[in-house]
């Protein structure tokens, strides 16, 4: 059944991510509520924890992209990973050569 239209009331009166989607087709609504259901949206990861794990669970997610699922799982958040590029690497040209610190401006071409 869709319930996508019937309010629901939420803990921290926090929205539902469902209801922030704006949409130009209302024909589209039943599949964005497949895939959301009641997702909450909380400011943090403690105001997420709060709603997900109080006495109804919910699943809730941050402005951040954390995600807690009603199961109890977590995803997303942590440091971002960048690349490697302009770091320092450190290479063994030969055995009798000690390890040798280069940076990116002076490798040869």
């Amino acid at each position: 059944t869709f319930r996508g239209r019937d309010r629901i009331q939420t803990p921290e009166n926090v929205h539902r991510l469902y209801d922030l989607i704006k949409y130009e087709d209302p024909q589209v609504l039943p599949a964005f509520y497949f895939a959301l259901h009641d997702t909450l949206v909380a400011d943090d990861i403690e105001q997420a924890t709060r709603i997900a794990y109080g006495a109804k669970r919910y699943r809730t997610v941050t402005l951040k992209g954390e995600l807690i699922e009603i199961s109890g799982s977590m995803s997303g958040g942590g440091r971002p990973i960048r690349g490697r590029m302009g770091q320092q690497v450190k290479t063994k040209t030969s055995r009798n050569d000690a390890n040798t610190s280069m940076s990116g401006d002076n490798l040869e071409k």
